[in-house]
């Protein structure tokens, strides 16, 4: 064999390794991208979650808020009856008192 076909030959061999290495490249890199679209799609699916879970705790606040200002007028209503009630009983001792 000559040097030139020597050469020829050691240049086929790097040439169908850069093949090799540019296919399990292509490989690694089509994965990856699977990869990438499938975390994608989960990050989507739970930005929609969370999401969904913020306008509950809103809603919550909302409806604990509401529940607070409730018992907040019930507790003075029944503090004005129970203030009523002490008033109509010192009436009505008064006016025992004046018989």
């Amino acid at each position: 064999m000559s040097n030139l076909e020597r050469k020829l030959e050691e240049i086929e061999l790097k040439i169908m390794r850069l093949v090799e290495q540019n296919v399990h490249y292509q490989t690694i890199c089509e994965d990856m991208l699977k990869s990438n679209r499938a975390l994608e799609n989960e990050n989507e699916t739970l930005k929609k979650a969370l999401k969904g879970k913020a306008e509950l705790i809103g809603n919550l606040q909302h409806n604990s808020q509401q529940l607070k200002f409730a018992y907040q007028e019930e507790s003075e209503e029944i503090k004005k009856r129970i203030d009523q009630y002490i008033q109509d009983i010192d009436t009505s001792i008064e006016w025992l008192k004046k018989l």
